[in-house]
Order: C-alpha cells, then structure tokens, then sequence
C-alpha cells in the first residue's frame, strides 16, 4: 500500500477539505477529517488532538469521501463544463490526479483555461489481463497508455488537450476485472462511459456544471478561443499528524487481512457515505 514517497497511498489524506481519488478511484472526494465530542481511542489517535479523526469504521484513518458531482463510475449527464476539462461518467469512469504548467490546473482541452481541482473522471480500460492502464479524457480519439510496466508515473496528455496525468500504478485500478479488455489493439471500449469523438459542433455559453467548475466561453471557435473554467471549494488545515503514517496503513491492511472489508464492501461504503 506504500505507493507514494511519503509512505501513504494516494487515498489517504491529512488535510480537511483536501482532495483526491477515493480507495477504488471510482470517485473524487474530500478528505473525511472530523472533530468528535469524546476523545478517540488512542490506538486511533492520528492527529495531535484527540477529537480529530477519521471515520470510525476505518478506525480512524483519514481517507477520502465522495463528492456526489464527482462519482466518476456511475452515469449522469455531461456539462458543457464537463467536456472541457475531459471529464467522463460511467462505469468505466475512475478517478485520476491531472496537473498543467502553464496557467492552468489540471487537464483541459487546448485553447481553455482552468483553475481549481486538478482532479479528473476519465474512461479508463485494462490491458494484459489487468497489468497495463490505459484511460481516455472525454472528446480524445485515441487511448493513452500509462508506464507499461504497471508503475504509477505521469503521462503527457493526449492530442487536443494540455497537462498531465498523474498514473496510479495499474493495479490499483485494474483490480477491478470489469475494466479488463483483449489485447488486440482493436478493442472495443469497456463499460459504458460517455466518451465521445471530438464535436465540430461551436460553443458559445456560458455554463455552471454541477461537477464543479464554472464556465465561459467567448468566441465561436471550437475549442474556444477563450475559456475559463473556476473551481470552489475551500481548504482548511487540520492538525498534523503526530504518528507514522505507516500505522495508518498497518491499521487498514487489517481491516482487509481479517475479512473485515473487501474490495467490494469499501466501494459499497463509499458510495453510501457521498456528501
């Protein structure tokens, strides 16, 4: 589970209102830091004070939970602002971290400009029976390969867009047999995300996505000649930790090692917890 430099996978988080991918990247969330009225259990005690903690069914750990706009597995209509950060729902839909160099945050189609959440909900599909990721923002033509040895890294975004994309490492998604396709480079896509064949067809609206961010276009061109996107949500600092995070995951493994919770009972939990 130590997947990051740190020493803590990618879905656990420290900060409240910080986000990131939940557990099994179906979703983008927040992270689930809360202020109890009885002081936690110290075998629990995360943070220095100790009324601070995560959820209680994860004994404590901080990870994140999901946003309702952002439920990246499952079907609901696509905002204009949707299309112009790439954004895909359905079940083939997983979380990914994006970031952008120039004056943007995050994916973004070419010619737009965004700030805000660097997070992502894009069509993702496994290869070679679930070791190679492969994923493709809403509007792209073609699938992007993330490092064929199945490590996590970050890629180059594809044609028609700016930034990039921040990998997990393939197994991470490609646990779940449901995104698994042959490796004829023919393949259909998988499950039933709404990715599309880049539209001809001009913007010129201004839209507020229920996703989260705001847009306006100016100009005809498509993509726009000017766009920005602007993104809520405000992030507040929680007490640091005062244990390893190793400990976190020690207690998490745990959890999945005594059958206490399997893959699909945490996603089920997850869901069950939007906001």
């Amino acid at each position: 589970c130590n997947t990051t430099e740190g020493g803590m996978a990618e879905h656990f988080c420290w900060t409240s209102g910080e986000e990131g991918c939940t557990p099994l990247a179906r979703e983008v969330g927040t992270c689930g830091i809360t202020t109890y009225t009885t002081a936690r259990d110290p075998l629990y005690q995360y943070f220095e004070s100790p009324f601070t903690g995560g959820l209680q069914f994860f004994d404590g750990c901080p990870v994140f939970i999901p946003k309702s706009a952002l439920r990246c597995a499952f079907n609901r209509t696509l905002e204009v602002s949707d299309r112009l950060v790439g954004n895909v729902f359905g079940a083939a839909g997983r979380c990914f971290r994006t970031d952008n160099t120039g004056a943007s945050t995050g994916l973004v189609q070419s010619g737009v400009s965004s700030s805000g959440s660097p997070f992502r909900c894009l069509e993702a599909r496994c290869r070679g029976s679930g070791t190679r990721l492969e994923f493709r923002p809403h509007g792209a033509d073609v699938w992007v390969p993330c490092p064929t040895d199945g490590s996590a890294g970050n890629v180059s975004a594809p044609s028609g867009f700016s930034g990039t994309i921040r990998c997990p490492a393939a197994v991470e998604i490609c646990a779940d047999s449901t995104l698994w396709v042959s490796d004829d480079p023919t393949a259909a896509p998988v499950g039933n995300g709404t990715t599309a064949a880049p539209s001809s067809t001009s913007v010129a609206t201004t839209a507020t996505g229920t996703s989260g961010p705001t847009t306006t276009t100016a100009g005809g061109a498509s993509p726009p000649d000017t766009v920005t996107a602007t993104f809520g949500g405000a992030v507040t600092a929680t007490p640091v930790p005062t244990v390893s995070a190793v400990r976190i995951q020690a207690q998490f493994a745990s959890r999945l090692a005594l059958g206490q919770i399997d893959g699909d009972r945490l996603s089920t939990i997850a869901e069950a917890l939007v906001q």
